[in-house]
């Protein structure tokens, strides 16, 4: 595995199953490994952030591939994953993980007295 820009913060090796798992800090669009984890809505957009710079960097390609995923199954509920190609990035798949809208407090387990 070779790091091009990223600093590697912390890393895993789960001996057992032979994964190697490594936590980095930069831009992981550079990075060449099996699978990136990319931040995700429930319809798979990429209006930004991370998210943004993959489908920048990555192409039509994953744009083209969410979409399809999205087709099929309408939405992706909070707390899943779905697994696309990588495109042109030097990775080989993304795990698109949904995590909660920080703008709906029922998602984020917030109780209100």
């Amino acid at each position: 595995l070779e790091r091009s820009y990223a600093k590697v913060l912390r890393e895993v090796e789960v001996l057992d199953t032979g994964v190697h798992l490594s936590v980095c800090h930069g831009d992981i669009t550079h990075e060449e490994t099996d699978a990136l984890i990319c931040p995700a809505n429930s319809f798979l957009q990429f209006l930004g952030g991370v998210a943004g710079s993959i489908s920048l960097k990555g192409g039509k390609d994953i744009l083209d591939e969410c979409e399809q995923i999205i087709q099929e199954k309408m939405m992706i509920p909070t707390g899943c994953v779905e697994v696309s190609r990588a495109g042109d990035l030097g990775a080989k798949y993304i795990i698109h993980a949904v995590g909660p809208n920080m703008n709906d407090p029922s998602q984020l387990g917030l109780d209100r007295g």
